[in-house]
């Protein structure tokens, strides 16, 4: 096989991709098959080139012209069965280009022995080309080429040193020396030719694997449009039957919220010495507590539940949000050794939002730069103003996660939408809900994952001051 064994699998860089696999093989296949065209090229070319070569023959050695004619037709027929032969056979393909370039050589230097000193070096013009062509079409490993190089020098050199009385500098000045070099010079570009043969071959198998991919996509999507085009009848009853759930789940859940408030009421009155520590983590549940009765309030308890529901907007500050967020989530990101950096102005930033939607989106944020994190690492929060608006940078270090999961993680709330499931306890809706209500703000959220430089998120608003300008310039 012509093809050198790469690694068991690779990707094309820079791509995002990445991740569309090429196995070796794959490429050793594929190579096989451009090392099969350039030998067939390289077979019928010399076929019909090589003969006339004999006028140079007829030139200098007139009487034995039609002799050095017949064994080049020897060495081409011999060349052309063994060619033959390997393709049906599937044996070593490189052997009959290795036999054609040794026979042509050692034809020449012999045939230059019988001609004139100064016809030397026109023999080794022809023979010098002719190893460039072959050397620099074939598609073979570089070792083949330095095994074939290595030869044709040695040959040289040795039937000069024994079948020849003159002395051996009087060939090598006569087109000796340009032909070493020459040789020299095919081999670093036959191994030129094979790397770039090489990375050729994976781009086309990439965009093969690409093409089926994209196919495969269209597929599935026709099938997923065709499946929402006969299920469109069926929303209604759906909707009918999801107001019905909403309606059992916010009594479910309203009387436990009752009586959690009951108890940490108790405790915080029956147990006035508390640790400090214990008492801010019995903070953290009441706050908790609070939140979920605000989204049973919010989202489930309204009139009309096909309805979004009604943010209050508001002049707010959102450092003292993000300080309150930041600190929930500092005793699991100390646990897991994540370190914990946050830069704020001294001003309050004031936007025009809700805050209950505005602990929504910083809490998810933080919590999931913490949860898809890798131990060790390190959390930075910045605010900055910038012109008009406000902008929160939210990194991590170290992560456990690529671009594709983090775009599904965004996307879970649509998906959900679209294909009429329930959500289920843990399947990671956060940061689609914070996409969502950061929209629902006038704001926008931007992020990236990146083994090398980790995790990123950041989220812009208009200041409370410009919001009405921009909202103008937006329309």
């Amino acid at each position: 096989m012509e093809s050198e064994k790469l690694n068991s699998f690779s990707t094309i860089p820079g791509e995002d991709s990445d991740d569309i696999l090429i196995s070796g093989a794959e490429v050793d296949d594929k190579l096989l098959r451009n090392s099969r065209i350039s030998q067939n090229l390289i077979v019928w070319t010399t076929i019909f080139i090589y003969p006339l070569f004999s006028g140079l023959d007829f030139l200098y050695i007139n009487h034995l012209w039609i002799e050095f004619l017949l064994l080049r037709f020897i060495l081409l027929g011999a060349v052309f069965l063994l060619f033959e032969f390997v393709k049906k056979s599937n044996l070593i393909i490189s052997l009959p280009i290795h036999i054609l370039l040794g026979g042509i050589t050692l034809q020449m230097i012999f045939f230059s022995l019988y001609a004139p000193l100064i016809a030397h070096y026109f023999y080794m013009v022809l023979l010098s080309v002719s190893s460039v062509f072959i050397l620099a079409v074939m598609v073979w490993r570089p070792q083949h080429s330095v095994f074939q190089v290595l030869f044709s020098i040695i040959s040289y050199i040795v039937i000069l040193l024994f079948f020849t009385e003159s002395p051996l500098i009087e060939y090598l000045e006569s087109g000796g020396f340009f032909y070493i070099g020459v040789m020299m010079l095919s081999a670093f570009i036959s191994a030129l030719r094979f790397e770039y043969q090489g990375k050729n071959v994976k781009f086309e198998l990439y965009q093969e694997k690409y093409r089926e991919i994209l196919q495969k996509e269209i597929r599935n999507i026709i099938i997923q449009r065709d499946k929402l085009s006969t299920s469109k009848h069926s929303l209604e009853d759906l909707n009918i039957e999801k107001n019905r759930f909403l309606n059992v789940a916010n009594h479910g859940v309203k009387n436990p919220l009752t009586r959690i408030f009951g108890f940490l009421q108790i405790i915080s009155i029956e147990f006035s010495d508390l640790p400090d520590k214990l008492r801010q983590y019995l903070d953290y549940i009441e706050d908790s507590a609070h939140e979920i009765n605000e989204v049973m309030d919010r989202y489930v308890n309204l009139k009309a539940f096909n309805k979004e529901p009604i943010m209050k907007l508001e002049a707010i500050d959102i450092l003292p949000i993000i300080k309150n967020e930041y600190k929930k989530f500092s005793f699991e990101a100390h646990d897991r050794n994540i370190d914990l950096n946050i830069e704020l102005p001294k001003e309050p930033v004031e936007i025009l939002g809700d805050l209950f939607s505005l602990k929504q989106i910083f809490s998810n944020l933080i919590k999931y730069s913490i949860k898809l994190a890798a131990n060790n690492g390190e959390l930075k929060i910045i605010v900055e103003k910038e012109l008009k608006k406000v902008r929160i940078h939210i990194t991590q270090s170290r992560i456990n996660i690529n671009i594709e999961q983090l775009d599904d993680l965004f996307d879970s709330l649509e998906s959900i939408t679209k294909e009429k499931r329930t959500a289920m306890p843990g399947q990671g809706l956060g940061l689609s809900l914070a996409k969502v209500l950061t929209h629902n703000l006038n704001g926008n959220l931007y992020y990236s994952a990146n083994p090398h430089s980790g995790l990123y998120f950041m989220v812009e608003y208009p200041l409370q001051e410009y919001f009405e300008q921009i909202e103008n310039e937006k329309n």
